[in-house]
Order: C-alpha cells, then sequence, then structure tokens
C-alpha cells in the first residue's frame, strides 16, 4: 500500500510462476477515494500497459530503450508512478 499523501491509495500484486518463481503478471490497483462507493480496481498490468512481450530482463531493458527515445512513454511511466498524482 502506498504511503504518500496527496496520491490514491494503491498497491501492486506481483503473480509469479509456482514452478520458476519468475514473475509472469505485476497488476497495479487503486483507490478512487472520491468514488461514491470507494473499492479497489484494476488500473493496468504492468507487460500489457507497456507493450512488454513479458517481464524478462531484456523485456525491461527493452522498455528503458524506449522510455529514453519517447518522452510520452516517460510521462506515462511518470504518472504511474504516482498512481495519478496530486489529489487535489
Amino acid at each position: 500500500m502506498t504511503t504518500y499523501s496527496n496520491k490514491y491509495p494503491s498497491f501492486r500484486r506481483f503473480i509469479v510462476d509456482e514452478e520458476t518463481m519468475l514473475p509472469i503478471k505485476v497488476e497495479t490497483w487503486t483507490l478512487d477515494v472520491y468514488a461514491q462507493e470507494p473499492e479497489f480496481v484494476l488500473d493496468h498490468e504492468l507487460s500489457h500497459f507497456y507493450e512488454m512481450k513479458d517481464l524478462s530482463p531484456a523485456s525491461f531493458d527493452a522498455l528503458a530503450e524506449r522510455m529514453h527515445e519517447s518522452e510520452d512513454l516517460s510521462l506515462k511511466y511518470i504518472h504511474t508512478q504516482s498512481q495519478q498524482g496530486n489529489l487535489s
């Protein structure tokens, strides 16, 4: 659970392969505190959100290269890193 003030409460769920213990999914769940009936909802799944083949080191390296080349992708990361930024 995030502990930052002025941010949407959120958590990440890591799903791993039982045999290899390697990650196969990383989900980010958020809570809109302004909703009439607040509940955690799936915000995004990491590999789908960033159009990654998988969660291997090579895929993360490729993502870093793409972020280096794309300001929009870098801003997308910054936005989700802080879970939608300021609540005010």
